[in-house]
């Protein structure tokens, strides 16, 4: 179960690997601008502890996944998914399907706040 539950995880993008760089880099970022641009060795010899510290721990997350994962899906699921998610449709859903749900979130939010203006609109006009 474990297995296919990685492979649905790479299969899907969600790839530990590219966490710890993304983590790494975004620690790089906050001590570059504490340090005012300048990086010292300390900062660095920091940088390096955490992305080891994060390295040595990505079993751990491996474990998270497959536990959270292993209570939502049973084995015949997974192997479905992953058949899917290995389909040219699959693929192509999996590639936008990120882009979908940034566009959609956008759409929401500008809706939110065409309400919220409208909302705040008639309120003024009551309350005048």
């Amino acid at each position: 179960m474990r297995d296919k539950i990685l492979q649905y995880l790479q299969l899907s993008g969600i790839d530990p690997d590219k966490m710890i760089v993304g983590l790494v880099e975004m620690y790089r970022q906050l001590r570059v601008h504490a340090c005012e641009g300048k990086l010292d060795d300390p900062s660095e010899k920091a940088i390096q502890l955490v992305e080891r510290s994060l390295v040595s721990q990505k079993s751990e997350v491996e474990d998270r996944f497959v536990e959270v994962l292993s209570a939502i899906l049973v084995e015949d699921e997974l192997d479905q998914i992953n058949a899917f998610l290995q389909s040219p449709i699959g693929r192509k859903m999996n590639e936008i399907s990120r882009k979908m749900v940034e566009d959609l979130n956008d759409v929401s939010m500008a809706w939110h706040a065409d309400v919220m203006r409208d909302i705040e609109l008639e309120l003024s006009l009551l309350l005048g």
